[in-house]
């Protein structure tokens, strides 16, 4: 998609429009309606309610786990999990749980002894990419559902490549979207952008 004439058409048109640069922060002027646009058509993609931009993949992760949870919350974190994702967990002080590798067994483990928390959320990618695994989902939104947990899906490596449409894990699986209730992913891999990050749910 990086190289695609239309996309490369289509940015070189919105520049012309909107300019090159944001010249502010959003908060300030640099959040534009070309912006909030892309995050209807983000949330539209996955199945979502709605989405929130950021600029990049790593600050989503750091900026979601630091927004929404606190050293109230537990999370648990698949041991191959990207730095990203360790990182925003660390900033956010939850108690941290790492299970091993794919290892549901492990995890449920972990999400017995933590029944005390206010939020549970079970933190994993849709593909990680040093080991090209694929996530088996299904499963861990059942675990999700016997134990009240969350699940955080970080679908860097897996939108734009798995799926039918190209909808990452949930749609290779068949899964409802609404059974995560985060998804992250980045406009810098398979989507062709220059970067860009987001989060979208219900």
């Amino acid at each position: 998609l990086a190289s695609d004439k239309r996309i490369i058409t289509a940015a070189e048109e919105t520049m012309k429009t909107h300019g090159y640069g944001l010249s502010s922060a959003p908060l300030m002027c640099g959040f534009q309606n070309i912006h909030k646009k892309l995050e209807k058509e983000l949330a539209k993609f996955h199945g979502t309610e709605d989405a929130i931009l950021f600029p990049s993949g790593y600050h989503t992760n750091v900026g979601v786990f630091q927004a929404c949870f606190t050293d109230q919350d537990a999370i648990f974190s698949d041991q191959e999990n990207h730095a990203s994702i360790i990182d925003g967990i660390r900033l956010c002080r939850s108690k941290k749980y790492v299970f091993g590798h794919l290892d549901l067994e492990h995890l449920e483990e972990q999400l017995k002894s933590a029944q005390e928390y206010r939020f549970r959320c079970i933190v994993t990618e849709g593909i990680f990419s040093m080991e090209a695994d694929i996530l088996d989902l299904p499963k861990y939104i059942a675990l999700a559902k016997k134990y009240n947990a969350m699940i955080y899906l970080d679908e860097c490596h897996s939108a734009g490549v798995i799926g039918k449409t190209g909808r990452g894990c949930i749609e290779y699986w068949g899964c409802d979207p609404n059974d995560c209730h985060f998804i992250s992913s980045t406009l810098g891999k398979a989507i062709g952008g220059g970067g860009g990050g987001y989060t979208t749910g219900r």
